[in-house]
């Protein structure tokens, strides 16, 4: 891809247009100098952002499932394979579950034949399975007149798991009993669940875990008219 240029690049070429004007409608040593030195920064400039990402290597390297609303680290390898010295690059990778959507990452300027582990790290906002396909390098000129973006296509893949929460309150394998009610000594228990049917008609489990009041008064109606019946003649 050829080199851009920028906001400031147009405006450059603007006055390199005007100069260039100026000075064939006014030949003239002063016009024929600055006209001179507007073309020559313009080329200058052009064909450093031209050659900016020439023999650049980007390396995915292996990376760690993540969690949802944790941090997800996804290293690249990043290496100048020239004599010369790189300026910054600004990577930038389409990530689902990272914030916008678009992870962004700046590399430092890189010495001949350097190697550098760029860490980028993110806040994973979205669960699934993510697929990785390119990352995009942009780089440009010292003087930022032109921009170039070159693309690498680094295929991998990552898994988001759903994030886990931590229950400071809940301390596991601590239980109360249920509070008791007042003006008894023991709690009161549902029968059914001690014993099924069975148990609710047993004098010994209802003396021992007790009833409901109006439960329990009953029982001890039927009882008082069941000796009666027995004491008859």
């Amino acid at each position: 891809m050829m080199a851009f240029p920028t906001a400031r690049g147009f405006l450059l070429i603007l006055m390199t247009v005007g100069t260039v004007g100026v000075a064939l409608v006014n030949v003239g040593l002063a016009t024929a100098l600055a006209a001179s030195i507007f073309c020559s920064l313009l080329a200058a400039s052009f064909l450093l952002a031209q050659f900016s990402l020439y023999r650049i290597r980007i390396e995915r390297r292996p990376n760690s499932d993540g969690f949802f609303g944790t941090e997800v680290a996804l290293p690249l390898l990043v290496t100048n394979r020239t004599f010369l010295f790189r300026q910054p690059m600004v990577i930038t990778e389409k990530c689902e579950f990272a914030p916008g959507g678009v992870l962004h990452a700046a590399v430092p300027p890189l010495g001949p034949g350097e190697s550098l582990l760029l860490n980028r790290t993110c806040i994973a906002e979205k669960r699934g399975c993510a697929r990785l396909l390119e990352v995009k390098v942009s780089g440009g000129d010292p003087a930022g007149l032109f921009r170039r973006t070159r693309k690498f296509r680094l295929p991998g893949e990552i898994q988001i798991y759903p994030g886990t929460v931590r229950l400071d309150s809940a301390r596991a394998g601590v239980f109360r009993s249920p509070p008791v009610p007042a003006g008894r000594r023991d709690p009161v228990y549902p029968l059914e669940r001690l014993g099924g049917a069975a148990a609710v008609d047993d004098p010994r489990i209802r003396s021992q875990y007790g009833r409901p009041d109006r439960d329990h008064t009953g029982y001890q109606k039927n009882a008082g008219r069941q000796r009666s019946a027995g004491k008859q003649p």
